[in-house]
This record gives C-alpha cells, structure tokens and sequence, in this order.
C-alpha cells in the first residue's frame, strides 16, 4: 500500500535533544561493539554493493543489502528466539545505517523489529533521493519517495514494524529513524 507520510518543518527542541542524546549512546555503544569483534567496515565507511557483495556476513550484521529480495525476504522473517525482547511501551532512535556509516548508491538498510504506532525519519545528506519503507513480519505496509532531507512520520495501527529504506542518490545517506508507540 502506498502511503503518504507527513513532513514536519519543525523539529521540537525537546524531542530532538532525547533523541540525539540516544543516538549518540547507541553509535557508542554500536562503536565498542565493532571494535571488539575486529569487525571491519566499509571504505571511507560507505556500504556499496561492491563491498556488500564481498562481505556478506558483515553486510547482514549491519542490516544493508543491495539485494531486493533479501530486503523483502528479511521482511517476513521476525527477530530470532534470544535476541532483544520487542515490548509494549517501545521507544528510541537509531541512526541508519549506524554511525559512522552510510549507504551508497542502491544500497538498502533497515532497522530491528519494533512494535510502535509511530515511525519518524529525516535523510541526513543532501542532495536525497530514496524510497522509504515501513513493514511487518507479514510485509510491506506502507512506502514512499523522497527527495529531501525534511522530517516525516507516519502513524500506524499499534502493531510491530521495522523502518527501511533503499537509497538512489549518488550521495552516500544515512537516516535518523526514531519510533513510539503513543
């Protein structure tokens, strides 16, 4: 279903402090985990689907592709038994793909499964150009174009989603994708 997301012009002060404060936590935390597996990223830290084609172990950690049917098949899988619990009263922000990488020309990257009501995103470099998607396990529910760098959301049925996008810009981008479930 194609969906239309809503632009904000305004980010409010409050809400983008927490969110950034969050971030900041997560890209340390994503960081220290990177060094402690002697996990490599990519040159100049931009996913291409040369890299990804050469490093597909790495590219699934990161949660990019170049590869649709990966993107979509990841779509209908849910997380795995063990990993972090998805929960009522979810929140936060994340930076996709995690700093300090970005996604090169055709490159997909998609968040963890959430269950939320909302979906929140900026693309951060300009000149943007990418196609959004907000699934569940059972697939695509809503999706768009963009062309910018302004913030949309998108309120959903409670249910749980992931957030994802493709990127078409020559320019390497990166995403700010935050959810709530109020």
């Amino acid at each position: 279903m194609m969906s239309r997301a809503h632009s904000w012009p305004g980010r409010p002060l409050a809400a983008l402090v927490a969110a950034v404060v969050i971030a900041a936590i997560a890209a340390i935390s994503t960081n220290s985990a990177l060094a402690r597996t002697g996990s490599s990223l990519p040159p100049n830290g931009v996913y291409t689907c040369d890299w990804i084609a050469a490093h597909p172990a790495a590219a699934a950690q990161a949660g990019v592709t170049c590869d649709p049917s990966i993107f979509f098949a990841a779509a209908s899988a849910r997380p795995a038994a063990g990993g972090p619990p998805i929960t009522p009263l979810s929140q936060g922000c994340v930076y996709l793909p995690s700093s300090p990488t970005r996604a090169g020309q055709g490159v997909f990257a998609w968040s963890s499964y959430q269950y939320s009501t909302y979906w929140g995103w900026y693309g951060i470099y300009s000149p943007a150009d990418y196609t959004w998607y907000v699934q569940t396990s059972g697939g695509t529910y809503a999706y768009g174009n963009v062309y910018d760098t302004n913030s949309y959301y998108l309120g959903v049925p409670a249910n749980i989603y992931r957030w994802g996008a493709q990127n078409h810009s020559s320019t390497a981008q990166q995403w700010f994708v935050c959810w709530n479930d109020n």
